[in-house]
């Protein structure tokens, strides 16, 4: 049951973050893809792999937005 409500919990997350992108402009969704790459660089830096591969999606999510 717990899992289960972890993977709601990250779904409702990802939805509401999407919602609030579309009102984001390009400056600031730069921010948010510096700060991806920042915490991807953080991550590789002390072995939080997975982390760092999170990150590095994110990021590459935030990319294809700006285009």
């Amino acid at each position: 049951m717990m899992w289960i409500e972890k993977i709601e919990k990250k779904n409702k997350t990802q939805t509401a973050a999407n919602i609030q992108e579309a009102d984001l402009t390009v400056s600031e969704i730069q921010k948010l893809r510096d700060a991806a790459v920042s915490k991807m660089v953080h991550a590789i830096a002390t072995h939080d792999f997975p982390g760092a591969r999170r990150y590095s999606e994110e990021e590459a999510r935030l990319q294809a937005l700006i285009r």
